[in-house]
């Protein structure tokens, strides 16, 4: 908790207590109102914890054979802010990442809401990295004010990656053939009967190379004393 302490003069300057969101359920989070939790110090000003852990997701996931349902990232983040904004104790906000990335969307969603908070409540933001802040852990945390990271810390991979599978040669071997009817040329693009065409390659490379163009803006935004070689250096994913 001494880890908690240091940040807590790096957002405020000051002293003051550690709070989070949530509820004791934790899975049914969706079906009961947020509780605040003290988790450090005292005082009336308060520095709001809020955790991105794991992959970070725009969809809830389901556990227990789809009997419990967790909410998901960015729609945690969204209460957990909403709620925040209409305390005027909170003075500053910690992110706890831990996280390897996620989703293109849900990343630059969470970092957006992050972002509109400290616009709006006019607070400082720092990111405090735990064991993985990758890719999308990383762009969450280009909203923060400072980054913090542990000595063994893995960050970085500032890139976009989409895999496919292509089996038409396993296929083939078994005697399966691709009988694939459609409306649009590339409506089948990226399927994994078949290889993919020089145009259909130069399509899907124009969207990766676009999204990585808007991760290193963002980047760019989050740590404007980056020169463009040493930025053009860590953006290579």
């Amino acid at each position: 908790m001494r880890r908690l302490s240091l940040l807590a003069a790096l957002a405020l300057g000051t002293t003051g207590c550690f709070v989070v969101l949530g509820n004791p359920l934790g899975v049914l989070q969706r079906e009961r109102p947020l509780e605040e939790t003290t988790v450090e110090g005292e005082g009336r000003d308060k520095v709001l914890l809020v955790d991105i852990s794991s992959v970070i997701t725009d969809l809830p996931t389901r556990h227990a054979f789809g009997l419990i349902e967790e909410e998901s990232t960015v729609g945690r983040v969204q209460s957990e802010l909403k709620k925040a904004a209409k305390d005027e104790r909170v003075k500053a906000l910690v992110l706890r990442i831990n996280s390897p990335g996620g989703g293109v969307t849900a990343s630059d969603d969470v970092y957006g809401e992050l972002v509109g908070f400290k616009r709006e409540r006019k607070v400082p933001v720092v990111a405090a990295l735990g064991d993985v802040a990758a890719s999308g852990g990383y762009y969450v945390a280009c909203a923060a004010d400072q980054v913090v990271a542990h000595p063994t810390t893995v960050t970085g991979s500032i890139g976009v990656i989409l895999v496919n599978l292509n089996l038409e040669g396993l296929l083939g071997k078994i005697g399966v053939r691709n009988e694939t009817f459609k409306a649009g040329e590339h409506k089948d693009l990226l399927s994994p009967l078949r290889g993919a065409t020089p145009e259909e390659r130069r399509i899907v490379q124009s969207i990766l190379d676009s999204l990585h163009a808007r991760f290193v803006a963002v980047v760019r935004e989050g740590r404007p004393k980056l020169d463009t070689g040493r930025l053009a250096e860590l953006t290579d994913g």
